[in-house]
């Protein structure tokens, strides 16, 4: 798997990620380098679904990490810190 093909890997690993279901994200990042097998994905949340419609109201940041195997470059495991 290509750099490139972690990324669309990664990209697709947030997009099916089982959040819980009072969080709304209403925003992201792009997703950086965090070492040559680990990719990390800052977002913005917030737990009442009206909120990301009000600008008053502060979102809250979580990350989204997805770890790679190195000698397959498949994914090994992918998890948000809180």
């Amino acid at each position: 798997m290509s750099f490139k093909s972690q990324f669309i890997a990664a990209e697709d690993a947030f997009a099916e990620y089982d959040l819980a279901k009072d969080i709304y994200v209403c925003s992201f990042d792009k997703f950086q380098t965090d070492g040559p097998n680990r990719l990390i994905l800052t977002f913005y949340y917030h737990t009442d679904p009206h909120a990301e419609f009000d600008d008053d109201i502060p979102s809250k940041s979580a990350t989204f990490c997805v770890n790679f195997k190195p000698e397959t470059n498949k994914i090994a495991e992918e998890y948000i810190n809180w």
